[in-house]
């Protein structure tokens, strides 16, 4: 027989390169609640994702888009709902930066370092930019009605002459 080499055993036991996607497994109601869980904290999915033993981006999404099936629909909702409370997860991070304590420089005369300021700045540029993204209730714009026939009919409980 011949001698396998440390390597050659490695790669029995354990399969080099990306894990396949299985987009007909049906999840795991554990796996569904600590997505959910994840998400609603503020969490990316992609983070999750990407730890030891977690489902693949594309299969969870995928769990979603079962077509016809119940558990997929009421997953799809749950989804949505926690998008909407790891939204509000981060508003309130934002929140607790902008209250930090600023850096100071200067040995003799105190000052708040600029370069932190900017880099506060940013951070909360950024941020409010993908929640006004990710969540309507972050977003600038206003959706107003063009050219609709609108009749008003004021009656003001005055008889007419």
């Amino acid at each position: 027989m011949k001698k396998e080499s440390p390597m050659q055993l490695a790669t029995k036991q354990f399969k080099l390169g990306r894990p396949k996607i299985n987009l007909k497994a049906t999840p795991y109601k554990e796996t569904i609640e600590e997505v959910l869980f994840w998400i609603s904290s503020g969490q990316t999915l992609r983070a999750y994702c990407r730890q030891k033993n977690k489902p693949c981006y594309a299969t969870i999404y995928s769990w979603m888009n079962i077509e016809n099936d119940e558990n997929s629909i009421e997953f799809s909702k749950r989804f949505a709902y926690a998008r909407e409370r790891g939204a509000e997860v981060i508003g309130e991070g934002l929140i607790e930066l902008m209250n930090e304590t600023p850096r100071m420089i200067g040995e003799d005369d105190k000052r708040i370092d600029p370069a932190w300021v900017q880099l506060q700045k940013a951070k909360a540029d950024v941020t409010l930019r993908l929640l006004s993204k990710w969540s309507s209730r972050y977003s600038d714009k206003v959706i107003g009605i063009d050219k609709a026939d609108i009749n008003v009919q004021v009656i003001t409980g005055v008889p007419q002459q």
